[in-house]
């Protein structure tokens, strides 16, 4: 047997191989479809006005938010300054009037660390006054009935 009644077998077998190898390959289908492109860009073009005007007021509602959001947390610090100052004055509170105090502390605490643009150094103190306070009115049981 010689090389050249081999040959034959041997580019069956190539052949059978890159069949195999690719038939595994899948090249994915490229869609194209020319309705739904010119459908997008039509619909661009007639609402292209509506579009920007819908832009311009979301970025209006987003700075209306932020405005409202640091309108509340400069409310919150007002009514956490004043309370620290009546606290000091030993003026006693009730348990009630103590959660809602806490929850302007949750609420400005919660404000400053989502806006690090926030000016929060005004209210440090003050928070950290009435919490100790407050340790203390529960430790004493000093809240009004």
């Amino acid at each position: 047997m010689d090389i050249s009644t081999l040959t034959p077998y041997a580019q069956d077998g190539l052949i059978g191989i890159a069949v195999i190898l690719l038939g595994m390959i899948k090249i994915p289908k490229i869609e194209i479809n020319l309705w739904s492109f010119l459908a997008k860009k039509l619909g661009k073009a007639l609402n292209g006005d509506v579009l920007d005007q819908m832009a311009k007021l979301r970025k209006d509602f987003d700075e209306h938010v932020t405005k409202m959001g640091e309108e509340q947390a400069r409310a919150s610090r007002y009514r956490i300054l004043r309370c620290e100052g009546e606290l000091r004055r030993e003026i006693p509170y009730t348990r009630e009037a103590y959660d809602e105090l806490l929850e302007d502390v949750k609420r400005y605490n919660k404000f400053c660390s989502e806006h690090k643009d926030f000016e929060n150094y005004k209210a440090v103190a003050a928070i950290d006054y009435i919490l100790e306070e407050y340790a203390e009115y529960i430790r004493e049981n000093k809240f009004l009935a």
